[in-house]
């Protein structure tokens, strides 16, 4: 069972050419680019149009960002937009990877560590803080982080 929909963007991205904007927002954002292809494998399958169906959250793109996690990422850097209430296209494979990446990194440097950085990722910052990590999201951060072992392993 899939647990996200499609919403069209007007252009299709190739797998090479979805890996290529995962690899180089990884490079540049000093993540794995395991770990960031593994994060977008289990958020979307590397579907650039993916749309959660989380009514409330409104998930969109490679990463499943929504519109409040990209207004907190955009804050955080000190980054503005243009003041439309449609502020980003989070279905812009670039964009969407770029906030999610800057995200997870800022995660990182909170938490020092991936498999953690990665729960975050998932449930929100605060949870880990508080020690309230759901199971879900302990059994999904163990997927990425095994598939990230992976790929290392096999020299991605």
């Amino acid at each position: 069972m899939f647990l996200w929909t499609f919403i069209p963007t007007g252009q299709h991205y190739s797998g090479e050419q979805i890996a290529g904007i995962i690899r180089r927002e990884a490079d540049y954002c000093g993540i794995p680019y395991a770990i960031a292809l593994s994060l977008a494998e289990n958020e979307s399958h590397l579907k650039a149009e993916a749309r959660g169906k989380n009514l409330l959250s409104k998930d969109y793109g490679l990463f499943q960002i929504n519109n409040k996690c990209a207004n907190w990422i955009c804050n955080r850097f000190g980054w503005t937009t243009n003041g439309t209430k449609n502020k980003y296209n989070l279905a812009d494979p670039v964009v969407n990877a770029h906030l999610a990446l800057k995200y997870l990194r800022s995660l990182h440097d909170m938490f020092g560590d991936w498999t953690i950085a990665v729960c975050a990722f998932n449930c929100g910052p605060t949870k880990v803080i508080k020690d309230q990590i759901p199971k879900s999201t302990r059994c999904y951060a163990q997927r990425v982080m095994a598939q990230y072992d992976w790929a290392r392993r096999h020299s991605w």
